[in-house]
């Protein structure tokens, strides 16, 4: 590896490094946001996203599959957001790694069967965003659960009139 190579690869490492700060927890930062996205294979599943952010209000965008399409926006309480602060912090979401590559599926399924579901979450200035199907398997409960915990919160069973494909 030549110098300049292995100076690039230690300024990498560092600016990594800095993404997760142990300790910080979301509560004590100003800056809160969280976006769940679902895409569905087929109109027979949702696809739709929703943004939360920090001071409560949300952001529903219907794309197919879904009883209303387009964009609406809707209000949560302060409560709901400490509630949603505490889910993503008690989870350790920001800790939550997921695989890279080709991502394992059963032999004769296309990847375009598979439901895309991100979601994305940010405290302060630290950014983390994990798609379920690239989840490491002892963590895909929790990332499932937290997905399954925001649509319940923003009651988005109002807006797709269908539950979210898994």
């Amino acid at each position: 590896m030549t110098p300049g190579a292995r100076n690039l690869l230690r300024a990498a490492v560092s600016i990594c490094a800095t993404l997760y700060v142990p300790g910080i927890t979301c509560a004590q930062t100003a800056l809160f946001y969280v976006a769940l996205s679902r895409d569905g294979p087929s109109h027979s599943c949702p696809s739709y996203k929703l943004e939360i952010s920090g001071d409560g209000g949300v952001r529903y965008t219907g794309y197919s599959g879904v009883m209303i399409t387009g964009s609406r926006l809707a209000r949560l309480p302060d409560s709901a957001i400490a509630e949603l602060r505490k889910e993503f912090e008690t989870s350790r979401f920001l800790e939550i790694r997921q695989r890279t590559g080709v991502i394992p599926r059963p032999p004769g399924v296309i990847i375009d069967t598979f439901t895309a579901n991100t979601l994305d979450c940010q405290c302060g200035a630290v950014y983390h965003s994990i798609e379920d199907r690239r989840v490491l398997p002892e963590d895909l409960r929790t990332v499932r659960g937290l997905m399954h915990y925001v649509d319940q919160l923003v009651n988005v069973k109002a807006w797709t009139g269908a539950d979210p494909c898994l």
